[in-house]
């Protein structure tokens, strides 16, 4: 990932669930070399984790909740839009999984 960073400077990270997330954030303590004023990250949690597991965040709502789909659909459409404000402005993109 180093080296993607080095090559390509991105400023956005997309990880994709809680484990890609909390092995980012290690990276960074581990010294991984980017400064945090100098990019964003955005977690998306995977399709199957929405349709087929209960929520844990305290909300509380079953699998394939209608609600959870909607959430779900609105933030990938939220990050297609951060990317593609990030490649006009002809900044990097990384995503992990």
């Amino acid at each position: 990932m180093q080296k993607q960073i080095e090559l390509g400077t991105p400023k956005t990270f997309i990880t994709l669930g809680n484990k890609a997330n909390t092995l980012f954030k290690y990276m960074i303590k581990q010294g991984l070399n980017i400064r945090q004023e100098d990019y964003q990250t955005h977690k998306v949690y995977n399709y199957s984790y929405i349709m087929l597991k209960p929520e844990s965040n305290g909300k509380k709502r079953k699998p394939a909740d209608p609600k959870r789909i909607e959430e779900y659909k609105k933030h990938i459409a939220d990050i297609v839009q951060i990317k593609a404000k990030a490649r006009a402005l002809g900044a990097g993109f990384c995503g992990h999984r």
